[in-house]
């Protein structure tokens, strides 16, 4: 039978490859061309290998099968294929740097059949990760052919030989962000073609503090002191004031630079001809002002933060179920990559995880069509959420920018104070949060783990360089939807990454007390107060995660923010349709948790607000009908709190 099944597939397949590779069980489908006497059988194949390898099978059967390309060795014989391809390639591109999006063309006459569609970027990254495990003469196999084992540094190597050829011909290393090597040009090493050197040198600027002292030496040697650039705006600065004093120098002791006045080409090149009058300019154009990089930077920023959370909300609705856990998974033949799906717990002793699977044939073949499966939307999954943590840094490197005076023309109060910064820095800061809030809202902490620990057994560590920062981001938090809500959460969840202090509270005092987004002329009347201060509420709702003290202790600022935030606003949309209910229903029917949980914002919040509420009812003599129209059986006394005369803004509640 076996002999016949194998003959049948080889036909079938002998289109697309020269051999027949069976899975260690086979099942004969019930489809044409199989004979109808063979639908349904099983053929254990694993079996007949072993009966090979111990030198049982018949030497007619064994001949038999060669002659049809059986495949005796799954694991050797992938191998075999994954060497040709690697072969393959150097012979076409003269390298073996592999694209990881790389896959081979189908129906290529250079390639071999059985490799078409084969994604080589893929496997390329899991012999990386998987380098540890590899027996030696297989490594010395990949060795001879000139395999790349670290591709950080075989890319860095061609950032420096880039970084050389550019200072050879420019006599400095200040490359423009937007300067790309130019292709097939005589003057750079093929190797470098193509390559974005604006955005590589920018990008190693932005790593600095986390290269090695080995790299850095290496880049500090490139020019003069600081050897490399790695502060651009501080290039900026120093190349300016070096062209004051030369002028001053020059001229006879005056700082009066004439408006068109360019350094000749003769002397270091700067143009100071607006350095003077810098910040007179750009406070005349604008804050938006092309020429204001510090309004420019923070555009870009909120611009990005609104696109990476566009594509969280995306995500979060075609999360795969086999990622959420056993309960979600109906298809029976997903249940078998539940095997190989791991959390968090994998960091601590990857190799007992790993031998747990490569000691189980079955389980590697799992292994590998789980990966051929979900690649794809583990990379997406995965980019967003170092996207996450890109922007999170990013706005830390502006708000350090900010402090550090790097934007000659401005610092955070004059920002504040200005109607387009304050509300560019209140929404950078929004984002932040709302991201924080939507990724452990939409994608569940399990989830998270589960698709962050794929992802890297696939690729390796090597190949993520901000794995750490990605794993501390996507930790569980205890948060599940449904369920009551952990201590602390979310202040200790949003201090994962915490933002500067002053700027949390800067900016929660311009969002407490002033009309950031202009929509008084709008809603002049008093009764519209909640309508006009709607979106400045939500804001304030979720940046008031990043001060736990404030909520917590400042008890005169918190009555503050709520008479005047939420005082008749009980609905709050944190973004696009995610609501907080802070209404004195959803806080009846959940009374049990504000006596059980820690007074964090929202209980400190809705508590305040229900015992406003409360004392309203008890005076309009309406509380006993509302609670038998809701169904509700609740007792004012069981909080500790005393009505007061009433003020300006409604009831002050004191407790």
């Amino acid at each position: 039978m076996l002999l016949e099944v194998v003959q049948i597939a080889r036909s079938i397949q002998s289109s697309t490859s020269d051999y027949v590779n069976f899975p260690a069980r086979f099942t004969v489908p019930d489809v044409t061309p199989w004979p109808k006497s063979l639908r349904g059988r099983t053929i254990q194949v694993a079996r007949v290998r072993r009966q090979f390898k111990d030198g049982v099978l018949p030497t007619a059967v064994v001949e038999a099968l060669n002659n049809v390309g059986f495949v005796w060795d799954a694991k050797q014989h992938n191998w075999t294929l994954r060497v040709l391809a690697l072969k393959t390639y150097k012979s076409l591109y003269h390298n073996l740097l592999v694209p990881y999006e790389f896959t081979v063309p189908p129906h290529a006459a250079t390639w071999s059949r059985d490799l078409w569609g084969c994604k080589l970027g893929v496997a390329v990254t899991n012999i990386r990760s998987r380098a540890h495990q590899l027996p030696p003469d297989r490594k010395a196999e990949l060795d001879a052919l000139g395999f790349v084992w670290d591709s950080h540094e075989l890319t860095f190597d061609i950032k420096v030989l880039a970084l050389n050829t550019y200072k050879q011909l420019h006599g400095h290393v200040h490359v423009p962000f937007e300067f790309k090597v130019p292709d097939t040009h005589p003057s750079w090493p093929p190797t470098c073609w193509k390559l974005k050197l604006g955005r590589a040198v920018h990008d190693l600027r932005c790593r600095g503090d986390h290269l090695t002292p080995e790299r850095r030496d290496v880049l500090d040697a490139l020019g003069y002191v600081p050897l490399f650039v790695w502060d651009s705006h501080e290039l900026n600065w120093d190349m300016k004031l070096q062209a004051l004093a030369t002028f001053k120098q020059v001229f006879g002791g005056t700082l009066v630079v004439p408006q068109d006045f360019v350094v000749p080409s003769t002397a270091p090149k700067a143009n100071i001809s607006n350095t003077t009058s810098d910040r007179r300019d750009l406070m005349e154009l604008g804050f938006l002002a092309e020429e204001n990089d510090c309004g420019q930077s923070l555009l870009r920023l909120v611009s990005r933060g609104s696109a990476i959370i566009a594509e969280l909300l995306r995500l979060s609705n075609n999360i795969p179920g086999i990622f959420l856990g056993s309960a979600f998974v109906e298809d029976p033949e997903q249940r078998k990559y539940l095997d190989i799906l791991f959390d968090f717990a994998y960091l601590k002793n990857p190799e007992e995880f790993e031998n747990r699977v490569n000691s189980d044939t079955d389980l590697l073949d799992v292994d590998d069509e789980f990966m051929g499966n979900h690649e794809d939307i583990l990379d997406r999954f995965y980019q967003l959420f170092d996207s996450i943590y890109k922007y999170i840094q990013d706005f830390l490197a502006f708000c350090d920018q900010l402090e550090k005076g790097f934007f000659i023309q401005h610092n955070l109060a004059n920002i504040l104070l200005n109607t387009d910064g304050a509300q560019l820095l209140c929404e950078a800061l929004y984002l932040y949060g709302v991201m924080l809030l939507l990724l452990d809202q939409r994608i569940p902490g399990p989830a998270r783990e589960r698709m962050v620990i794929a992802f890297f057994r696939n690729k390796g560590e090597s190949a993520l360089e901000n794995i750490d920062e990605v794993c501390k981001l996507c930790r569980v938090t205890g948060f599940l939807p449904g369920s009551p809500k952990p201590a602390q959460y979310p202040e200790r969840y949003f201090k994962r990454f915490a933002p500067p202090k002053e700027v949390v509270s800067m900016v929660i005092g311009k969002l407490q007390t002033d009309d950031v987004y202009l929509q008084e002329p709008a809603f002049p009347h008093r009764d519209h107060r909640s309508t006009r201060l709607a979106a400045q509420a939500s804001v304030l709702y979720v940046v008031l995660y990043f001060a736990p003290d404030i909520l917590i202790h400042e008890k005169s600022t918190m009555r503050e923010i709520v008479d005047r935030h939420f005082n008749d606003n009980f609905i709050i949309t944190t973004y696009m349709g995610n609501v907080a209910d802070l209404s004195l229903v959803s806080i009846l029917c959940r009374h049990d948790q504000v006596q059980r949980y820690p007074k964090t914002f929202v209980v400190e919040l809705e508590l305040r607000q229900l015992v406003h509420n409360l004392i309203w009812f008890v005076v309009e003599n309406r509380l006993g009908v509302f609670c038998h129209e809701m169904h509700v059986h609740f007792h004012l006394d069981e909080f500790a709190c005393q009505r007061v005369d009433k003020g300006t803004t409604g009831y002050i509640i004191v407790g």
